[in-house]
C-alpha cells in the first residue's frame, strides 16, 4: 500500500492535524484528535451502559465482514445475518462488484474514487484485479486492509492520472458529495481517465418521480433529528451538496444505461432500523423475509449507472 497526497491541478492539499473539507466535514485528524475523539465515545458509552453489548457485536460483525467472502449474487441467508447492520452499503457495493465482473473485457486496473475502499476491501480480489483508491480522507486510506491495493489522497475533481490510466473508474456513493457547481468536473475527470468505462452508484432525483433520493434523504434526516437530537452528517451533506438528477447524468454520460436501485419506502424502513440500537440485528432477516421482492420498484433511492468509452 502506498499512500500519497496528490496536487492535482496545482491544488494542494493542506493535512494539518484537523483538516475539514470544503463542506466542513472533518476529513482527517492527527494523532491527539483521536485520541480525543476515542475518550469521547468511551465517555459516551460509560453514560449508556445498557448499550455496550449493541457496540461491541456491531464492531465485531463490520470487522468480520471485512474478512469474508459473501456471494454478490444475491442477498441470501448469510448476508441477512452478516449484513444486518449495513445493508445500505452491501446493495451499493454489491451492485457496482457485480457490473464490474459481468463485463466482457476482464478489467485489469480499476480506480475508486471517494469508495474509502469498500467494494476492494469486502468484493473484489486485489489478486485478480489492478486496485487503486483515491479520496481525501485519508484515515480512511490508512484502514485500507490490503498490501496490495494502492491508495492515493487527492480531490475527485482533480484526478492525478493521465488520460484513459483505469480500465474502470468507478465511483460509490460519492457523487452526492461532491458541491453542487462541481458535479460536472468531478464526472469529467472519471470519463478523462476511464480507459474503458465508468461506473457511478448515487442517491439520485429525477424530473419523472421515479428516482426520489432528496425526497426520501429529507424524510430520514428528519426521523434522525427526531430520534437523536442532532444531525446525520453524511445526509445534511447530500442536501446541501444536492443530488444528481438522472436527466443530467445522462447528458454527461451519453448512451449510458441507468437502473434504478433501492426502494425508497423500503430504504428508509431498513436506514431507520440500522439506527435502532438491538433493532438493527434483526434488520437483515425482516429485510430478506418482506422487503427484499419489492426492492426492485420504483421509486428509487439511487441510480446505477454504466457508461462504456467509445
Amino acid at each position: 500500500m502506498r499512500l500519497e497526497v496528490s496536487d492535482g491541478d496545482q491544488q494542494r492539499h493542506m493535512y494539518a492535524i484537523v483538516r475539514y473539507n470544503q463542506h466542513g466535514i472533518l476529513v482527517s485528524m492527527g494523532s491527539r484528535n483521536r485520541l480525543a475523539l476515542s475518550k469521547n465515545r468511551l465517555k459516551s458509552l460509560i453514560a449508556k451502559p445498557w448499550l455496550l453489548p449493541d457496540k461491541a457485536l456491531a464492531y465485531f460483525l463490520t470487522r468480520l465482514t471485512h474478512r469474508l467472502c459473501l456471494s454478490i449474487a444475491s442477498f441470501g441467508w448469510l448476508q441477512a445475518i452478516f449484513y444486518s447492520l449495513r445493508i445500505d452499503q452491501w446493495q451499493r457495493l454489491a451492485s457496482v462488484a457485480r457490473q464490474i465482473k459481468a463485463l466482457s473485457e476482464k478489467p485489469l486496473a480499476i480506480l475508486d474514487v471517494g469508495g474509502q475502499g469498500g467494494i476492494s476491501q469486502e468484493f473484489l480480489n486485489p489478486n485478480e484485479y489492478r486496485l487503486c483508491i483515491l479520496d481525501i480522507n485519508t484515515e480512511a486510506l490508512r484502514a485500507v486492509g490490503h498490501s496490495q491495493v494502492e491508495v492515493v489522497a487527492g480531490d475527485g475533481c482533480f484526478l492525478p492520472f493521465k488520460d484513459n490510466s483505469f480500465d474502470v473508474v468507478v465511483s460509490v456513493d460519492s457523487l452526492e458529495h461532491v458541491a453542487a457547481l462541481k458535479k460536472v468536473k468531478y464526472c469529467r475527470e472519471l470519463k478523462r481517465v476511464a480507459k474503458k468505462f465508468v461506473i457511478i452508484h448515487c442517491p439520485a432525483d429525477s424530473a419523472d418521480g421515479k428516482f426520489q433520493g432528496t425526497t426520501y434523504d429529507t424524510k430520514f434526516l428528519r426521523w434522525y433529528q427526531q430520534r437523536f437530537k442532532e444531525d446525520e452528517t453524511n445526509t445534511v451533506e447530500h442536501l446541501n451538496s444536492k443530488l444528481p438528477k438522472v436527466e443530467e447524468l445522462l447528458q454527461l454520460f451519453t448512451d449510458a444505461t441507468v437502473i434504478g436501485k433501492q426502494n425508497a419506502e423500503i430504504w428508509l424502513k431498513y436506514m431507520t432500523w440500522e439506527f435502532s440500537p438491538y433493532i438493527r440485528f434483526v434488520n437483515g432477516v425482516v429485510y430478506k423475509l418482506h422487503l427484499q421482492t419489492k426492492d426492485d420498484l420504483p421509486p428509487y433511492h439511487a441510480c446505477l449507472l454504466v457508461w462504456r468509452k467509445q
